[in-house]
């Protein structure tokens, strides 16, 4: 009869289950600090994209706004002389 080796491990303390926690933790907080950098990126770049988008909009129905009356005044004030 052969006697196997009992391959025994030191059972972790209370010091290293904390410090293994606030290691964990200080992953899980990083992580978060980078989605939240992630997330406010893109909220910014749709809020710049939205605003440019409107002004764009706007100054183009002005500019056709502005043409229109333009075409408008020409039109009233163009005057053909018919008599002969």
């Amino acid at each position: 009869m052969t006697i196997q080796p009992f391959s025994w491990q030191r059972p972790t303390t209370a010091w290293d289950d904390v410090q293994a926690w606030h290691t964990r933790m200080q992953a899980v907080r990083d992580d978060a600090l980078a989605n939240n950098d992630i997330f406010s990126s893109a909220f910014t770049d749709a809020l710049t994209n939205l605003t440019t988008g409107l002004a764009t909009l706007a100054a183009k129905a002005s500019l056709a706004r502005i043409q229109n009356e333009a075409k408008a005044r020409a039109q009233a004030n163009f005057q053909v002389d018919l008599t002969v």
